[in-house]
């Protein structure tokens, strides 16, 4: 995948905290995780691929001007931006993955006073990101009857998102519509190829016969 923007839903740990020193209104939590194999394309192993972000992959994503929104929708005002590490949204490189602390203005904006309640009650908890994989910043193998996927080096991190419900139940994937038919012709030139491979190695049976 070259230059492919992406999105990714997972579930993911947030918290509504509030600080009573300043009034401030605060959510925290992990949208992107390291070292976790996902299935992408739906809950039958036998399609679509598993993938994994690494932690190296996110070593030079520009991260400089990252919005949080609701379901990823633009249009709206967002609910906390980073600005160049000066914003009211931090994010944070660890081990594990990355981290989110965004300031929440519940008292002049009422969709994110009712989203930080939504997550204070616990019905709202999985958050997504949309990002773009640099050029050559993936590689895929084929093993065990299964395509894999790691990607090693993510161009940029255009948001994270607090959205309700995924595409499927648990960690699960949606992909952009030009995602879905570049995946689909790549995974079928890797079948031809793994298809040709295995009618050599016949060939070189019935030729020692």
């Amino acid at each position: 995948m070259k230059h492919e923007t992406t999105l990714r839903i997972y579930t993911a740990e947030m918290r509504a905290l509030e600080n009573s020193d300043n009034k401030e209104v605060v959510i925290e939590g992990t949208p992107i995780v390291f070292n976790q194999w996902t299935h992408i394309g739906g809950e039958d192993p036998e399609e679509g691929f598993d993938e994994v972000l690494v932690p190296m992959s996110f070593v030079n994503t520009d991260m400089r001007d990252v919005v949080l929104t609701i379901e990823h929708d633009g249009r709206k005002i967002p609910l906390a931006r980073t600005k160049n590490g000066k914003g009211t949204m931090t994010l944070t490189k660890t081990a594990q993955g990355i981290n989110m602390r965004a300031v929440l203005d519940v008292e002049n904006n009422t969709e994110a006073r009712a989203v930080y309640s939504a997550i204070k009650r616990g019905d709202l908890d999985k958050m997504s990101f949309l990002f773009i994989v640099a050029q050559d910043g993936d590689t895929w193998v084929y093993e065990n009857n299964r395509y894999k996927r790691e990607i090693h080096a993510v161009e940029k991190l255009l948001d994270v998102s607090i959205v309700a419900r995924p595409a499927y139940s648990g960690t699960s994937v949606e992909l952009s519509r030009s995602e879905v038919d570049a995946l689909g012709g790549m995974l079928d030139d890797m079948k031809r190829v793994k298809e040709i491979e295995l009618l050599k190695e016949k060939n070189k049976i019935l030729a020692n016969i």
